[in-house]
Formats: C-alpha cells, sequence, structure tokens
C-alpha cells in the first residue's frame, strides 16, 4: 500500500484550513469528515483528492474547533469549543443543541466526545456527562450521586460495554463506569492500578 500525506495550504482552494486534526469520522455513504483545530469542518472526496471546507456557522461566526463528528439518521452531531450542533446532510442547515442547564447559558460549553448507545441515545462528555432527549429536544446532564461528579477533568470518551454500562474515559480524572440501570457511578483512577 501507499501512504498519502495532506497538509494545510493557504493558497489552495480544495485543502485543509488547518493542519490540527481533532476528528475523524466515515458517514453512512462512506465520506470521510474531518473536524480542525481552528479550521473547522471538512469532507473528503478521495478519488478526486479534495477537501471540501463546510463552515459552520452560527450567530454569523464560524465555529472553527470541531472536536467530535457522530452521525443519526441525515445529521452530523458536531461537538464543538462552542457546544453541540447538528449539521443536516441534505440541506447543509445548522442547529445549536440547547441544554436544560440555565447554568451554561442554554447550551453546554466544550463538547468534546460524542457517542450513541445500542438504544440510540445520544450521549456528549466535555465538562459534563450529557445526553439527548428525545422529548425536549434538549440536553441533559446526568445527575446520579453527585452534581459536580466530574470536578474539573473533561471527558475525552466514551463507549458502552455489553450490559449497557457507559465508560467515560477523562483527562487526568480516570476511568468511570456509570451503570444506569441501578444509577451508580464507580470511578477507577492510578489507586486502583490504572496507570
Amino acid at each position: 500500500g501507499t501512504v498519502e500525506h495532506f497538509k494545510s495550504n493557504a493558497g489552495c482552494r480544495n485543502g485543509l484550513t488547518s493542519n490540527a486534526i481533532t476528528s475523524l469520522f466515515q458517514d453512512e455513504a462512506t465520506n470521510i469528515w474531518i473536524g480542525t483545530y481552528a479550521g473547522g469542518l471538512h469532507h473528503f472526496i478521495p478519488e478526486k483528492k479534495k477537501f471540501v471546507h463546510h463552515p459552520v456557522i452560527y450567530k454569523d461566526q464560524e465555529i472553527k474547533n470541531i472536536w467530535a463528528i457522530q452521525q443519526n439518521g441525515q445529521k452530523l452531531w458536531l461537538g464543538s469549543s462552542s457546544g453541540l450542533f447538528t449539521y443536516d446532510l441534505i440541506t447543509s442547515q445548522i442547529e445549536q443543541v440547547k441544554s436544560v442547564n440555565k447554568k451554561a447559558n442554554a447550551y453546554l460549553g466544550r463538547v468534546l466526545t460524542i457517542f450513541i448507545d445500542h438504544q440510540g441515545t445520544i450521549w456528549t462528555g466535555g465538562t459534563t456527562l450529557n445526553y439527548f432527549d428525545q422529548e425536549s429536544g434538549m440536553l441533559k446532564p446526568l445527575t446520579i450521586q453527585k452534581e459536580n461528579f466530574w470536578g474539573n477533568y473533561d471527558i475525552r470518551c466514551i463507549t458502552e460495554d455489553e450490559k449497557g454500562n457507559l465508560w467515560v474515559g477523562t483527562e487526568g480524572g480516570g476511568l468511570v463506569n456509570v451503570d444506569k440501570s441501578r444509577q451508580k457511578f464507580t470511578s477507577y483512577g492510578t489507586m486502583d492500578d490504572l496507570p
């Protein structure tokens, strides 16, 4: 096989606008979507070796830091430094997903990871663990034991085991198991032999 290296080139119309790649995602139509730090959202057309920039514009400003990308139906869900957004793949319409958390000024701040569980629930992580409530159309924080369980640790990744428990990786706060059925958190850190 061969390896190709693509880099940002300020003078190139069909190139990346940033070399800081923060997320990659292949959608259901096999398009490759690229989130960047300071360069926004792109998708790659392999047969043309071309990148298409998709500006995520909200309140007349481009959201340039895209940390996470997932797909649910015809929408891409985008985690950014300015909260959670949806990008409609058919209409290119952008919408911000609001939060029930009034302290967050109706949005969630940084969203660093997005995960869709086996039941189709959309989970996001950043400064808190949140889920998308289909009924209200808003993000809600998952509060089980303590309101500020996450402390000052960013949530960087989320996955699910065969029992439906969430596993949450934090930046500096260790690994957290979320047993949704029993409404319980269990955290694991260096005292539990994590490196």
